[in-house]
């Protein structure tokens, strides 16, 4: 075994049995994972991938659950001193599922560029609309586990000093809403999109038009760009076959070439609100 392999597996043992310490502790003190994350300010499903060492955990978080789970002062310092080491040298965290990447990553993105054909990214979908892609049959614990994760998306944008976000729809995304295009849903989700853009500077939000001087579209994909050399850029694509990371070079220099197509035929951003102000006046 040569010594990269080496160290690679020794930071992915170490954040286990960190993983495994945190959630013994979490037992120990009688708390859910929903109870964590809410005095984290994320979903639940950060606090899972923290424990099942998918994604690593700041000192300013730690130091939160040291305060939570009132353990001991060497139990403080043990727990300082694994973080501290996954930090400087834990498992690439460019590894993992597609999905669970993106949702660790997008909130270090400096800029992030999203392309939706014929549905919505997650941070800017309503309520409404996120509820009735799991509706018939949706369980009181299902209605809060989705909410959640919503409310987890959204920080995208709620976040203090959030990356650019740069989302281009079809319009189609404002027409195939679960649940129908109904004049109900429509009001819905188009109000709430023309909330998120007066409450969110940071979010530019674009809608491409069926008169649009596109000459094809892609399927869906995203972009995110970082300041920080250790988190190259990559695109994310989501379709039938499940999701996919792209990294190389030449990928990302066809996403960005495209991106530049839509960008140049969508409506401006005064003119984007104008067009959705219109569907429901």
């Amino acid at each position: 075994m040569n010594g990269d392999n080496r160290v690679t597996e020794d930071s992915t043992a170490r954040r286990q049995r960190l993983g495994r310490y945190l959630r013994k502790l979490r037992d120990d003190a009688g708390l859910t994972q929903e109870a964590v994350a809410e005095r984290l300010g994320c979903g639940q499903a950060k606090v899972n991938k923290i424990e099942t060492t998918l994604c690593s955990i700041t000192l300013e978080q730690l130091a939160v659950l040291i305060d939570m789970y009132e353990v001991t002062p060497d139990e403080a310092a043990n727990l300082r001193m694994l973080v501290e080491q996954d930090l400087e040298n834990g498992p690439p965290r460019m590894q993992g599922n597609a999905y669970t990447v993106l949702t660790d990553l997008e909130l270090e993105a400096t800029e992030i560029r999203c392309w939706h054909c014929s549905r919505l990214p997650g941070p800017l979908k309503s309520e409404r609309y996120a509820l009735k892609q799991h509706r018939p049959g949706i369980t009181d614990s299902k209605v809060t586990d989705v909410l959640r994760r919503r409310k987890a998306r959204m920080r995208v944008l709620t976040m203090p000093d959030p990356p650019r976000y740069r989302a281009m729809l079809d319009e189609s995304s404002l027409y195939r809403l679960p649940g129908g295009c109904t004049p109900e849903n429509v009001y819905d989700q188009v109000t709430y999109l023309l909330g998120l853009i007066k409450a969110h500077p940071r979010l530019e939000l674009r809608i491409l038009t069926f008169a649009a001087p596109a000459l094809y579209v892609d399927p869906d994909f995203q972009l995110l760009m970082f300041d920080n050399p250790e988190l190259p850029d990559f695109a994310y694509v989501e379709d039938s076959g499940g999701p996919r990371m792209r990294k190389k070079k030449s990928e990302l220099a066809r996403f960005h070439e495209h991106w530049a197509a839509l960008d140049a035929a969508a409506l401006g951003v005064s003119a984007t609100t104008e067009f959705l102000a219109s569907l429901i006046s």
